[in-house]
């Protein structure tokens, strides 16, 4: 299992890591945005260890409270919205 032998705090650390970095956007054409994405094989790694931390990522103010997404939406939007992020925000 990944993980396995990891201290908690490191792995909180580790999953707000990677969600963070979704964030970060290149450079698009002046006038295009580009979609935030993800390697789906990160993100269903991530996902099982985020659902495990979140509780105790919310409790020391990493994560904030779940955001909803649409039905069917993508696993990385999933993961979004479980860390507390809109996965619909728009600068």
């Amino acid at each position: 299992m990944a993980g396995a032998g990891v201290p908690l705090w490191m792995r909180a650390g580790r999953a707000h890591a990677a969600v963070a970095a979704s964030r970060i956007r290149p450079r698009a054409p002046e006038g295009a945005l580009r979609e935030p994405s993800a390697d789906p094989a990160v993100v269903t790694e991530l996902a099982g260890q985020v659902a495990g931390l979140a509780p105790t990522a919310r409790a020391m103010g990493m994560f904030g409270e779940p955001v909803a997404v649409a039905e069917g939406a993508p696993e990385f939007e999933r993961l979004l919205g479980v860390t507390g992020r809109d996965p619909g925000w728009k600068a």
